[in-house]
């Protein structure tokens, strides 16, 4: 579903006002005009941002009895987007990726040609912030509050079907090697699959290391103490 929030092209401050402070958390359907006398915005301009997000089943479009437009209202999936993690998964779409793609989307491959990017430090992401020698994490690590947005977003996007993953897999049939380590997680940002593998399998024997970017992991962890914690760069080692 995070595919079609990059289609809808909404303007971000309006998503998040309508979702999270003009949408009654009750579940009552509003009247266009309640919507946008909350969050101070013009009445058409709201009904076409939240028609746009009926059609992809964000919000729930009904009749109403005292307006010629319809009413809305949460959904499941629209009262799980107002959580902090799943707005910062949006927000990182939105802020970091989506303007990215669109700033990049010509420029980009009119100057290195249509192909693949070759150099993870001149991609079109690194077009889009002015820069043809820096890499996406070098870029974020120099503006920490977009970095902070990134690992709030990975957060999210790392725990979404990942106990079907372990149950799909015998991870209770691992054995330690000789250094008594069982399991390396590379890559594995915060370690939310280190803590779901133990919850899941909580008789597994054996060290567990979780390895990631320095950057990420010195922005915190939710692994316990005993989990070793290995800064390590996937595009480098």
């Amino acid at each position: 579903r995070n595919g079609s929030l990059r289609k809808l092209l909404v303007p971000f401050p309006a998503y998040c006002s309508l979702l999270q402070i003009a949408l009654p958390a009750s579940g009552e359907p509003s009247t266009v005009a309640d919507l946008a006398q909350k969050i101070n915005a013009q009445e058409e301009f709201l009904f076409r941002i939240a028609r746009t997000l009926s059609v992809f089943d964000i919000l729930q479009e009904s009749d109403s009895p005292s307006s010629d437009l319809p009413s809305y209202s949460h959904t499941s999936y629209s009262r799980f987007l107002t959580l902090p993690p799943a707005e910062a998964s949006t927000r990182h779409l939105f802020d970091n990726m989506l303007q990215a793609q669109a700033n990049s989307a010509s420029g980009y491959y009119l100057k290195h040609g249509f192909k693949n990017p070759e150099d993870a430090k001149n991609s079109p992401f690194s077009f889009a912030n002015g820069t043809d020698d820096k890499g996406i994490f070098d870029i974020l690590e120099e503006q920490p509050e977009r970095m902070k947005l990134f690992n709030s977003a990975m957060a999210i996007q790392a725990t979404i079907g990942l106990k079907d993953v372990l149950l799909a897999y015998p991870f209770d049939k691992l054995e330690a090697n000789k250094d008594g380590v069982v399991m390396v997680d590379v890559g594995g940002g915060k370690g939310q699959f280190i803590n779901e593998l133990r919850s899941v399998y909580p008789n597994l024997q054996g060290l567990m290391a979780l390895e990631d970017m320095d950057v990420v992991l010195q922005g915190g962890t939710v692994v316990p103490d005993e989990v070793i914690k290995q800064p390590y760069d996937f595009f480098k080692e």
